[in-house]
């Protein structure tokens, strides 16, 4: 008999998306994208999804939009601040919670919930977003300790859930195993968003001036810079949209380098428009776990520029691949895809069929939902 759950999502620092700008100097990502695109399509499938987030000036500690419970927190601000003090915050706001189980996002949001289930004794599902011991913007203490609370979060959770085989295979490759228990499980993406913005760009008149679209935080883990360090080799206009703590470097060395071909947009919440108005979309990180953003300029018919970080594409057919730090390289893929346009539309035709055919939230939902049912 079919019932539905009460799904506690934990690790989203902001709902909707959008809500700490102006209040916080590091930009939210990916993951909460991907939250806010999940608990919608939880609650359209009947269920019962709880978000607690991060509370901000205006916004109500408590309420239910769209379906979607929403439970916001304190904070405290701050690098090394504001991720622990909202778990923490978050952890004692889910005691008084009622859930059936928790989805955590994250190594912070993963432990909160394994102390949960100590006292509450319910279920964690574990989407571990990337391995944060890796990222570049850590010292090596920082990183030694993010590696000892990834290997306890993501070894203990009832079950992990990858976004793709490459997700894996590179989390095995960091971390050196795998989870006891672990489901791939591909997020999802609302074509019909890009689909309506493509159709409206492609009445108006043709571009003269090719441009490639760098979308996501600025952290020295999604690797900017090597962007930067490329532009000069380019022949194209370069949007770099986002904010973080590398925006003032990233500024720095394009005025040191007299660059007058990059662009700096701040963030968007809505990533339709320059999707839509780009030639090409580029992802130089270092580390990742699957990039929405990738997914949603496949979904916009765009050719992507990827770097060999294990990410859910075939290098020439679904995008172009090169080697992470490889500004010189970076240049040359970038080049190839604004030179040859019969490439780039095979390797955009190519993506978007593979988001169509494999990143729907209808799927997601169905596994995740089984997947919790089966732990309830």
């Amino acid at each position: 008999m079919a019932f539905s759950l009460k799904i506690l999502v934990l690790g989203s620092k902001e709902f909707p998306v959008g809500s700490s700008r102006g209040f916080d100097a590091l930009a939210s990502g990916g993951m909460e994208r991907y939250t806010q695109d999940f608990a919608s399509a939880l609650a359209s499938k009947k269920q019962e999804p709880i978000v607690v987030t991060r509370l901000f000036p205006g916004q109500k500690r408590a309420e239910k939009t769209g379906g979607v419970e929403v439970r916001r927190v304190s904070w405290v601000k701050g690098f090394f601040l504001r991720n622990p003090s909202f778990n923490f915050f978050a952890f004692l706001k889910s005691l008084k919670t009622d859930y059936d189980v928790a989805f955590t996002n994250g190594v912070m949001a993963t432990l909160v919930g394994l102390a949960l289930r100590f006292f509450r004794k319910k279920p964690v599902i574990a989407r571990s977003a990337g391995v944060a011991w890796v990222q570049p913007q850590y010292n090596p203490l920082v990183k030694t300790v993010l590696k000892v609370l990834e290997t306890l979060a993501y070894s203990k959770a009832d079950t992990v859930v990858f976004l793709s085989k490459q997700e894996v295979a590179a989390f095995k490759q960091k971390m050196g195993f795998l989870p006891p228990k672990y489901e791939i499980i591909p997020t999802g993406v609302n074509l019909s968003r890009f689909d309506s913005v493509k159709r409206k760009k492609n009445k108006g008149r043709k571009k003269k001036i090719k441009t490639i679209l760098f979308l996501g935080r600025l952290l020295e883990v999604k690797g900017a810079r090597f962007l930067v360090e490329a532009a000069p080799l380019v022949k194209a206009k370069i949007i770099i949209a986002g904010e973080g703590p590398e925006k003032a470097k990233l500024e720095n060395k394009v005025r040191e380098k007299k660059l007058e071909n990059v662009f700096f947009v701040g963030q968007v919440e809505k990533p339709e428009k320059l999707l839509a108005e780009c030639d090409v979309f580029v992802l130089p990180s270092l580390s990742e776990g699957l990039p929405i953003a990738m997914l949603e300029a496949m979904a916009s018919r765009k050719p992507c520029v990827v770097t060999d970080i294990g990410l859910p594409v075939e290098n020439g057919k679904t995008a172009l691949v090169v080697k992470q730090g490889d500004a010189k390289g970076l240049a040359e893929a970038l080049n190839k895809l604004l030179k040859n346009e019969s490439l780039a539309g095979k390797i955009a035709e190519n993506g978007f069929q593979h988001v169509k055919k494999n990143f729907t939230w209808e799927n997601a939902c169905r596994k995740i939902i089984s997947l919790a049912k089966e732990l309830a």
